[in-house]
């Protein structure tokens, strides 16, 4: 079972390890290793708090009661979309996609 929930207080350290896990994945091409090291779950958290007070946003995916992605709104724009490592080529993604993309047409 899918469930798709907005990220709150008894969600928010689930959401931000699985941003940094993939956040971290996603960039190790790109980034250097220090640069890379310092985007902690607890840094990440005050990431996606700040997100919340700036209007975005925040939602976590459940695979089960697993959570495996996230992804943020602001306005008409879709911001974060991070699915862990582990967890991706399983549709989750294109459901946080699909998910976020009917978000922004009410808006």
């Amino acid at each position: 079972m899918i469930l798709i929930k907005k990220v709150d207080k008894s969600n928010i350290k689930e959401a931000a390890k699985i941003h940094s896990v993939s956040w971290q994945k996603s960039h190790s091409d790109i980034c250097n290793a220090d640069f890379i090291k310092i985007h902690t779950p607890e840094r990440q958290e005050q990431y996606i708090v700040n997100k919340l007070r700036s209007g975005s946003e925040f939602y976590i995916l459940f695979a089960g009661e697993k959570p495996v992605g996230v992804v943020s709104i602001k306005d008409n724009i879709i911001e974060d979309l991070y699915v862990l490592p582990d967890e991706q080529n399983k549709g989750y993604g294109s459901k946080l996609l699909v998910f976020a993309m009917k978000k922004c047409d009410k808006k």
